[in-house]
């Protein structure tokens, strides 16, 4: 290989270290208790005596049949299929060493060592923000946060609030997708002097901006014990990173907040953090923001709708409503470190929305695109954007 070429692809390398060295640090000046201070305490006693019971060597078998045999191997090379085919052989000590981290132990040295690979978000992409970070992690790892995420799923249906529909098992997703498509038609008919909107929020870099003391302090608030939350926090904080970039990896880092897209638990860790917005919303919404909307006289009102990372808004089309509704978005992101993408977020008026009213908020939104002022294909805008909540 040339001088040059050698260089240009270690430039590279340290352009991504940088760029996800940066996105994994962790926001100054937090303000947890803004949220924290409307969760309720939901798990019970019994959950978390099912939570603390010891492991056993069952989870552990059932979590690696649960595994996709030919899934990328993590940074020391052995796919989960290697473990399920020779589990006769290294079965006794694999399971030793995850049940020895589950039941209060530590993990072995670099176990939590994770390779990030980045996958295009959109064709020919120029910019890292680009790009997916998805987690390649050891097959060990993760044998031992499928282990906590299969005793967590089982309760999620009883913590997490009814306008979540994504990952909790019992519920699809396009169960939020009818209820919005409804709404949307009831706003698209509406009459009477006070308009209403929905407002599409979409969340930048969800997974990689979740801070650590955000996802530790709504755990201990729901009522997850200190032991359980503990062994999860173990999970979470003791990774370390190296980007590979164009087959070469970067050097190592540590992050200091983060969840892993690749992690077992990820997706039921990102659903406890979105239960703070989703708190917080039914707390000061009926008093500061409005109901939201229903669509008949006999029908519950709606005023938000959660779709994993994406969030439907039903308000007031008023500067009062927008000027409240933002307070409560930057409540939210100083407590928690999610920040809203305005440039892929979306407003939709109902039809008796006065001119003034919309361009009001818009601006104190600070979000220009105006769904169903646009089409795409014939189809209105928003309804894509809905749609693709389904796929």
């Amino acid at each position: 290989m040339g001088f040059w070429s050698q260089t240009k692809r270690i430039l590279k390398t340290d352009l991504a270290n940088d760029f996800y060295r940066a996105l994994f640090s962790a926001q100054p000046d937090l303000d947890l208790e803004g949220v924290l201070a409307h969760v309720p305490a939901r798990v019970t006693e019994l959950m978390n005596e099912m939570l603390e019971a010891p492991f056993m060597v069952q989870e552990v078998e059932k979590a690696l049949s649960m595994m996709g045999a030919n899934k990328a191997p993590g940074p020391d090379g052995f796919m989960a299929g290697f473990f399920q085919t020779h589990w006769n052989v290294v079965g006794p000590s694999i399971t030793n060493a995850v049940l020895n981290f589950l039941n209060g132990g530590q993990l072995p040295e670099g176990v939590n060592q994770t390779t990030i690979v980045l996958i295009p978000k959109i064709k020919n992409p120029q910019e890292l923000k680009s790009f997916r970070p998805i987690s390649l992690c050891n097959v060990i790892y993760k044998l031992c946060s499928k282990v906590l995420a299969n005793r967590l799923r089982s309760i999620l249906d009883e913590i997490i609030s009814p306008e979540q529909s994504a990952f909790v098992p019992g519920r699809l997703i396009t169960d939020n997708v009818l209820i919005a498509y409804e709404c949307t038609h009831y706003l698209k008919r509406k009459k009477g002097k006070n308009g209403a909107c929905a407002i599409k929020l979409d969340m930048a870099k969800t997974y990689d901006r979740v801070e650590w003391p955000y996802l530790q302090g709504i755990m201990l608030r729901l009522g997850f014990s200190e032991a359980f939350v503990a062994t999860v926090m173990r999970c979470v904080t003791t990774v370390s990173f190296s980007v590979r970039v164009n087959g070469q990896l970067s050097n190592t880092f540590t992050p200091s907040r983060g969840i892993r897209q690749g992690d077992p638990i990820s997706p039921y860790l990102f659903l406890l953090c979105s239960e703070g917005l989703s708190c917080l919303l039914k707390s000061t919404g009926p008093v500061h923001l409005s109901r939201g909307v229903r669509v008949g006289i006999h029908a519950p009102w709606i005023s938000h709708l959660l779709f994993a990372d994406d969030c439907i808004i039903f308000s007031e089309a008023s500067r009062r409503g927008a000027d409240r509704l933002q307070q409560g978005l930057d409540t939210y992101s100083k407590g928690s470190g999610q920040m809203v993408n305005k440039e892929k977020s979306s407003i939709f008026f109902s039809s008796n929305c006065q001119q003034e009213d919309k361009v009001e908020v818009r601006t104190i939104m600070q979000i220009d695109t105006e769904a169903l002022a646009e089409k795409y294909l014939g189809l209105p805008l928003f309804e894509l954007l809905v749609g693709k909540l389904c796929r």
